[in-house]
């Protein structure tokens, strides 16, 4: 499960999103099954290339975690 502030990578592509692409959480549906993630996509000089709503766990990977930055566990 990810947090607000997470950074994540995505796995799986997400129309116009392509893979690799770099993204915030913004938003956590944790109750959901599978959960549910609306993220912020930016490319690679960090234009925002919008908001998209990703489902599961699978098809992002932790970049940065906002909870280390914040020295929480």
């Amino acid at each position: 499960m990810f947090w607000e502030g997470d950074t994540v990578v995505l796995k799986n592509p997400v129309v116009p999103v392509l893979v690799g692409s770099e993204g915030t959480v913004f938003r956590v549906f944790g109750f959901a099954k599978p959960p549910a993630y609306d993220v912020d996509f930016f490319d690679e000089t960090h234009k925002s290339l919008g908001a998209f709503r990703v489902f599961g766990d699978e098809n992002l990977s932790l970049k940065m975690s906002i909870r280390e930055q914040q020295g929480l566990k």
